[in-house]
């Protein structure tokens, strides 16, 4: 379905009414309008400042511009721990292959003492170093990465207060969940521009698996959410904004009352490549995502839920790593293949001999 953007909007939120007294309560009520409404918006008013954010765009095109040889040192199949380089059609979203390619990130951190690979239980292989371009190819490339994921940290985290909030919860009532370990996810990506425009998608319809996302996207625009009425609405690029959108975890933990929205990109006939840099906040991958006790005046404001998405139960695990595992396992199948398929059919035969 084409978008239809007449009376349809994502809404604009400013944060710095967040943090004034005579206009938090405001701020809030229209944090939980808009999450169970319409589940995206821009946030300004973040104190990110443009430097940072333009450091880490620019910082990607010029990753995405070296040669093929350059980015396959660093390709994912090279990391047990899904981190790393992913070429044009390499990953697979809601059953299709993606048309981008991107290097995915996370928490910078060691593997753990006690894992085994093969006697550990998969998900926690996950945990382990990112994979980093030359310093002579790309110079800043790490340090200006790290300073940007620190920001979209900064800002998530302080979003999640706001949104405790918004459900009439202490403003620290998340706090614990983001102390220890937490999944620091970060994407650079870039979706090529195309002849003609066919609908085809950089990434098909999709929802996120973590908590809480912050997109930083370039001016060339694709990305559409899709509205409660099935139609889709262009995320137009606005200077000095995220889009926000929450995932999978947390629309289980507010039992659907914040439900994770439906979204995809298009590719642009613009005869520019887009940039986008998501950041996905998530807990430590041994959290449980447990149910919030939300009132009844909250919970009756719940909504039906639309989707294009398949399966879209799949990553509705209580503990949050099992759901971090299977959606990079349905992602990246051939980096799963190599380093867990064997391990997961040993587990198998031992359980059922």
């Amino acid at each position: 379905m084409e978008p239809n953007n007449n009376n349809l909007t994502i809404p604009i939120l400013d944060f710095r009414e967040y943090y004034k007294q005579e206009t938090r309560q405001c701020f809030l009520d229209r944090l939980r309008e808009v999450l169970i409404n319409v589940g995206f918006f821009y946030l300004v008013g973040h104190g990110c400042s443009p430097q940072i954010c333009d450091d880490v765009i620019n910082i990607a095109r010029k990753f995405f511009d070296l040669p093929s040889s350059s980015k396959m040192r660093m390709h994912m199949d090279n990391s047990r721990h899904f981190r790393g380089y992913v070429g044009l059609g390499e990953e697979i979203t809601n059953y299709k292959k993606d048309n981008r390619e991107q290097i995915y990130f996370s928490s910078e951190l060691e593997v753990p003492k006690d894992y085994v690979h093969g006697e550990s239980e998969p998900f926690l292989g996950i945990i382990g170093p990112n994979q980093w371009p030359l310093e002579s190819e790309v110079p800043g490339f790490k340090e200006k990465v790290l300073r940007y994921q620190s920001e979209c940290n900064r800002i998530s985290q302080e979003l999640m207060s706001a949104i405790a909030g918004s459900l009439d919860l202490d403003p620290d009532y998340f706090r614990s969940t983001f102390e220890h370990n937490p999944c620091k996810d970060m994407v650079m990506a870039r979706y090529p521009t195309v002849t003609h425009h066919n609908n085809e998608f950089g990434v098909g319809p999709h929802k996120d698996y973590g908590y809480l996302t912050l997109l930083l996207q370039d001016n060339v625009g694709g990305l559409q959410v899709q509205a409660q009425n099935g139609e889709w609405i262009d995320a137009t690029p606005i200077p000095g904004s995220f889009v926000i959108n929450i995932g999978q975890s947390f629309e289980r933990m507010t039992q659907q009352v914040y439900v994770a929205t439906t979204h995809r990109v298009l590719n642009n006939t613009s005869g520019r490549d887009r940039i986008s840099t998501p950041f996905f906040l998530c807990p430590s991958l041994m959290s449980k995502i447990e149910v919030i006790p939300l009132s009844d005046q909250i919970l009756s404001q719940r909504r039906k839920v639309v989707t294009d998405v398949k399966d879209h139960q799949l990553l509705q695990q209580s503990m949050y790593g099992i759901n971090q595992y299977n959606g990079m396992k349905r992602s990246f199948v051939k980096t799963w293949e190599k380093y867990y398929k064997e391990l997961e059919d040993k587990m198998t035969t031992s359980v059922n001999p």
